[in-house]
């Protein structure tokens, strides 16, 4: 048997397992493996593509390979222009502005109603025309009248009329992913799943100021890929990844990452989404983040 049929036949075995064995753990996003899951899907696909041009039945891997990139990568739902309704209704921006108030004043020329902020400037003070609440991280603004205000350590709400509507809104900002992928190192598997399991208290934190019923926005810097396990707490809630219903584009919030990771994001309650873009910025690196709900 010629040794180059033998090749292609172990690189198709390999890339089906690999293949099936990601699409689990993506799906699943067990705790103990966060070292694989932190790294983004997009990433994988990429090295799936290998074995895909070296196997002997391509169609078959090129399958697979396809169903991993549907199942496992969400990004490129934004590619899908007709998702996407108009701009306009309720103005919502999220930004990291990675303490530059010149990257705060970008936020505000939108005219938006609910401004989520994350890593604020030191002594930052809320500018007219607006109330809210700002903390040592995380801060939110918004047109019109707040009538309770909670602070915690790494999030602060706001319950708020806004357009004549009763509002909570949410910005937070996590704690920071660890920036490793020595997977031979056991302590980069232990660093990955602590981070997870510290991501995951936190959102368990944030979720027990959130109304039971009624309309939610919760935003912010979430430091981490947008399938994180973290995020179950979040939709055990009733909220909704605004981006998977009605982004538009690239959905990369990362100045210098290519080519797609959503670490900032929004999600929603008991509102109708109209639109979702992502913008550049002059003096952050991270991207805007801007949302429109009738």
């Amino acid at each position: 048997m010629p040794t180059g049929f033998i090749c292609r036949r172990v690189a198709l075995v390999a890339s089906l397992v690999l293949c099936g064995l990601l699409i689990c753990v993506y799906l699943a996003q067990w705790q103990a493996l966060a070292a694989l899951t932190v790294i983004p899907a997009w990433c994988w696909s990429m090295l799936l593509v290998v074995p895909v041009a070296l196997s002997s039945r391509r169609r078959l891997a090129a399958t697979v390979w396809l169903a991993f990139s549907l199942l496992c990568i969400d990004e490129w739902r934004g590619l899908v222009p007709f998702r996407a309704g108009s701009a306009e209704g309720l103005t919502v921006v999220v930004l990291n502005c990675m303490g530059s108030r010149a990257a705060i004043d970008e936020a505000l020329e939108i005219q938006a109603d609910v401004v989520l902020l994350s890593e604020l400037p030191p002594r930052y003070e809320l500018p007219p025309g607006f109330s809210g609440q700002l903390g040592p991280d995380a801060g939110l603004l918004v047109r019109g009248q707040v009538e309770q205000a909670h602070r915690g350590p790494h999030w602060v709400s706001a319950r708020a009329q806004c357009r004549g509507r009763a509002l909570e809104v949410v910005s937070t900002r996590l704690v920071v992913a660890v920036l490793r992928a020595d997977l031979w190192n056991p302590e980069c598997w232990r660093d990955q799943a602590f981070n997870r399991a510290t991501r995951c208290q936190q959102i368990n934190d944030l979720t027990k100021v959130l109304p039971a019923t009624g309309p939610v926005l919760v935003g912010g810097d979430f430091n981490s890929p947008a399938r994180d396990g973290a995020n179950d707490s979040l939709f055990a809630c009733g909220l909704s990844d605004v981006w998977l219903r009605r982004g538009l584009g690239w959905g990369n919030t990362l100045e210098n990452s290519l080519p797609v990771l959503r670490v900032d994001r929004l999600y929603q309650r008991e509102l109708v989404s109209q639109r979702m873009e992502v913008r550049k910025t002059r003096h952050s690196d991270h991207r805007m983040l801007v949302a429109w709900f009738k």
